[in-house]
């Protein structure tokens, strides 16, 4: 209903990214609902139309890349409708997560470390859960701990800040942790599905490009060995990154 949609546009509007955080007028990394000049198109070409829900975030890198850069001015209002019940919502986070999952065969640099928070954490539910069934019990009860304070601190803060309701204000720890496993889930699963989805795509291309994979069978091997090489190039890319602190 209309209230479910306030509260969760109010929950959610705020982010790590700054321009959802800032009051004046300030370069940064990205946006939202942005407006480019057509002659920046001209010089970084359109958007990659295989990428349902992270073409932005593509586009955007490209256009860094490129030298352009991104101004945020707070007096341009733009509205948009949020999703107005809890299973919309998990199914958009779950969604948002799976592309960015399949989206790192493409582009891994133009995600940051933060779009994988939720990843690393249903990687650590796992990991304690199978060191809780070892007999390692305390790193189960420490994570889950440690994520409930969180998830009552950001609560409290939500409450404060944006003046939603006391009753769904409470909810919020469940809804923080069912959207936080929704999206996690969501890039564990693109992740896994990554590297098919890239061979297939790879194979449809030729296929428009007129080459018969029922009498060529050596380029089916040959493209999926050029995934597994962009895999593990992939994996190698952000544990150097992470190594040497450079993921912003």
């Amino acid at each position: 209903d209309l209230r479910m949609s306030r509260g969760l546009g109010d929950v959610y509007k705020e982010g790590f990214a700054a321009f959802r955080r800032s009051d004046k007028v300030r370069e940064v990394s990205t946006l939202a609902f942005a407006i480019y000049r057509k002659k920046v198109f001209g010089s970084v070409g359109f958007y990659n139309e295989k990428l349902v829900r992270t073409e932005d975030n593509e586009m955007h890198y490209r256009m860094r890349t490129a030298g352009y850069k991104f101004y945020f001015n707070p007096n341009i209002i733009s509205y948009r409708f949020s999703r107005n019940s809890l299973y919309k919502l998990i199914k958009q986070k779950f969604l948002n997560g799976y592309w960015i999952g399949l989206t790192m065969g493409i582009c891994p640099a133009c995600f940051s470390l933060f779009h994988f928070v939720p990843f690393l954490f249903i990687i650590s539910i796992i990991f304690c859960t199978i060191l809780y069934l070892c007999g390692f019990k305390v790193f189960f009860i420490v994570l889950i701990l440690s994520y409930l304070i969180v998830a009552i601190l950001m609560a409290l803060a939500t409450y404060l800040r944006n003046r939603i309701t006391c009753r769904f204000a409470v909810l919020l720890p469940l809804i923080f942790l069912l959207l936080h496993i929704s999206y996690g889930i969501g890039t564990l699963v693109g992740l896994i599905k990554m590297p098919f989805w890239i061979c297939y795509s790879s194979q449809e291309v030729n296929k428009m490009l007129g080459f018969d994979y029922q009498s060529f069978n050596f380029k089916n091997i040959h493209i999926c060995d050029e995934v597994k090489m962009n895999l593990l190039y992939h994996i190698l890319y952000y544990a150097v990154l992470s190594a040497s602190g450079n993921i912003l």
